[in-house]
């Protein structure tokens, strides 16, 4: 089976910040969202909607009247997703906040799972221009509940509750890892973190955290960039227009008759399916109604998607018209945008995409 299959990657960053926690393979989807909010660290969780899947998204910074976000461009592509801000402090005096980048949360036992886990590859944060001095955050919950101290008392590191050390190396890559001391794997038994098969039970949150002052009336820089977790294989695939399960994607995507038709087309040529017998495609995600909670949302606002070829198909729900760029990039652009909803991009007759072995990288620790 594809690496890929059967997996949806999303990260559903709100401000509201419930804390749920995804149960252990509940169906669904990634993608890291920079939130910007007002220190609030004992109650702090990656809030998850319930579908698996995750996406990696916007800047949350409590609903606020005196920073505005004055521009924001997003590039979204299978290989990078790369995302630049203009924050503008309207009022008379600075205002200073802790940003936080929430990870998606991801259940601690890795061992044999499909889907991705840790921090995006090749994460950055600058902020005009300069790397941005963050911190590592690390909790662990179980069931809503934080069971970090019980962890930590059991003699867990905080590196190895964010990548929990079964066995030396994880995931299709072997990445190192340090391996668990008998001792604390009977310490964790006793404290009730293992399940019958010795199998870790809490979920991890895992958060970047920097201090940015906001000047007043200035303009502050923040880019961030990572390689994006994508959903693929014969989840996304395109399997003609009466398959019922191909049906409901394309209209989840909002396709329109001559996108399908593309598609259509390339189906009907056995020489174009893979060896699942379908279209290949990918699904990326991006958390957008995060800007909602800035001052007047989004004011200038350009969407860049990023595609390999012209006989990629795009279909995407988003709320405006696309025109061709060089590059292979289609582009839209608005002026006040408050989003109802999230950025869901589908990409079908992707035949190569570097996201395909990004399985999740260890925290960067600080």
């Amino acid at each position: 089976m594809d690496s890929r299959a059967h997996f949806f990657v999303r990260c559903w960053v709100e401000s509201t910040l419930r804390g749920n926690d995804p149960m252990h393979l509940r169906a669904g989807t990634l993608a890291a969202s920079v939130a910007l909010v007002a220190l609030a660290l004992p109650g702090l969780a990656a809030a998850d909607d319930g579908v698996t899947e995750k996406g990696v998204g916007g800047i949350v910074l409590g609903k606020t009247d005196r920073v505005a976000m004055v521009h924001e461009q997003l590039d979204v592509g299978c290989s990078q997703i790369r995302v630049s801000f203009d924050f503008l402090n309207e009022s008379d005096g600075d205002v200073t906040h802790d940003l936080i980048f929430p990870l998606p949360a991801y259940p601690a036992f890795l061992s044999g799972m499909d889907y991705p886990a840790g921090a995006p590859a090749d994460f950055t944060i600058a902020v005009d221009g300069r790397p941005a001095p963050f911190h590592t955050l690390v909790r662990a919950t179980v069931h809503g509940k934080d069971v970090t101290a019980r962890l930590l008392s059991a003699g867990l590191s905080r590196e190895q509750i964010a990548r929990f050390p079964f066995d030396q190396e994880d995931g299709p890559k072997k990445t190192p890892r340090r391996p668990a001391t008998p001792a604390q794997m009977a310490a964790l038994k006793q404290a009730g973190l293992l399940d019958q098969d010795d199998e870790a039970t809490w979920n991890t949150h895992v958060h970047y955290q920097w201090r940015q002052t906001f000047p007043a009336h200035r303009v502050v820089h923040v880019e961030h960039s990572y390689q994006p977790f994508i959903a693929g294989g014969t989840d996304s695939g395109y399997y003609g227009a009466a398959e019922q399960y191909t049906k409901a994607r394309m209209h989840r995507f909002c396709a329109t008759p001559r996108q399908t038709a593309r598609l259509e087309k390339l189906f009907a040529d056995e020489a174009s399916r893979d060896p699942y017998g379908g279209i290949p495609g990918t699904i990326i995600d991006y958390v957008l109604t995060t800007a909602n909670t800035w001052k007047d949302g989004i004011r200038d606002f350009t969407l860049r998607i990023h595609t390999g070829s012209p006989d990629e198909v795009v279909a995407t729900c988003f709320p405006a018209t696309f025109r061709k760029r060089p590059g292979n990039v289609l582009e839209a652009h608005l002026k006040n945008f408050h989003p109802a909803g999230d950025l869901r991009v589908y990409i079908g007759n992707m035949r190569d995409c570097p996201g395909d072995d990004n399985w999740g990288a260890p925290p960067i620790y600080r």
